[in-house]
């Protein structure tokens, strides 16, 4: 969990979640065994 942001300031419970998610998604976007339809749908998101 990131605590702070790249200007050192705490980042909210809402920036946090919203990394979570975008790291998530980083590493389903980097597997290569999920349907073409489910590659591109995580891709777009």
């Amino acid at each position: 969990m990131i605590e702070r942001d790249l200007l050192g300031r705490p980042v909210t419970a809402t920036e946090s979640q919203l990394f979570e998610i975008y790291a998530e998604l980083k590493g389903l976007a980097g597997r290569v065994d999920l349907p073409p339809c489910a590659e591109r749908n995580v891709k777009k998101a």
